[in-house]
């Protein structure tokens, strides 16, 4: 059985991430993990439903709730701070 890697850039909903795991799986290989640059919340997580021995791993995780709104102002914008 081949063992495939998924690598996207960002993870949000986790929609794009379940239909490339349901293509491998077609192709009877078997998804070993998913590295993403960018993981956006934790509702993505119970749509994967990751298969057993599957990792997931990403370099940042961003908490929606813990951003702050951006302010734009005539000319410029006031960019608050991120807590990553």
């Amino acid at each position: 059985t081949d063992s495939v890697l998924i690598v996207d850039d960002v993870v949000r909903t986790g929609e794009t991430q379940r239909a490339l795991i349901n293509l491998v799986q077609k192709c009877k290989a078997e998804v070993t993990g998913i590295y993403t640059l960018v993981a956006i919340g934790d509702d993505f997580e119970r749509k994967l439903n990751l298969p057993p021995r599957c990792k997931f791993e990403a370099v940042i995780r961003i908490v929606p709730e813990r951003i702050k709104p951006v302010e734009f102002r005539r000319n410029r914008a006031i960019v608050s701070s991120v807590t990553i």
